[in-house]
């Protein structure tokens, strides 16, 4: 005669399951409470603008507290072809526009290659409304990619970290 196999029983298969739901709910709990928080991260205060062939990472506008700023920004080529920076225009929160100055009327961006504009103060900025804390809009134009735009962080010219970006020509820095 056949038998059939025991028959688990009800509670036994709830308390299974119960052991099993509580094993998966704290088992991500084993890498310990502080995983994802430990680590300092400390948000850069310049904005990247992915939108164009080119790259524009880490932009803002150091302000020299006379009206007058240098623009740092790391431009990265397209892989393929090089481009230049050809004008940058900035405004401000009431969208007026604010001066900026290329120093050798374009900079040169080897393809695949990052150029700082910051170290020479090849992008001045100028005008009356430049004041740290602000944000200006932005638009970067290139020779032969599309423009990128994005909003930029003006900071104040005497934090330390800043110490080093050059003052506008004929600005005290």
């Amino acid at each position: 005669m056949l038998t059939s196999p025991p028959r688990p029983r009800p509670h036994a298969v709830l308390a299974g399951l119960a052991a099993l739901s509580m094993t998966l709910t704290l088992g991500g709990c084993g890498t310990g409470f502080d995983t994802g928080s430990v680590k300092v991260y400390t948000a850069p205060n310049g904005t990247d603008m992915r939108q164009a062939d080119v790259d524009v990472l880490g932009a803002l506008v150091v302000a020299d507290g006379a009206g007058g700023g240098t623009l740092v920004a790391g431009f990265v080529g397209p892989p393929d072809t090089s481009d230049e920076l050809v004008s940058v225009d900035l405004t401000d929160a009431q969208s007026t526009p604010l001066e900026t100055t290329i120093a050798a009327d374009a900079v040169e961006i080897p393809a695949g290659e990052l150029v700082q504009v910051a170290e020479d103060a090849a992008v001045t900025v100028s005008g009356e409304t430049l004041e740290p804390g602000h944000l200006l809009t932005a638009t970067f134009t290139f020779a032969n990619s599309g423009p990128a735009s994005g909003d930029l962080l003006v900071v104040a010219g005497d934090e330390e970290q800043y110490a080093d970006v050059p003052a506008p020509p004929g600005t005290a820095s």
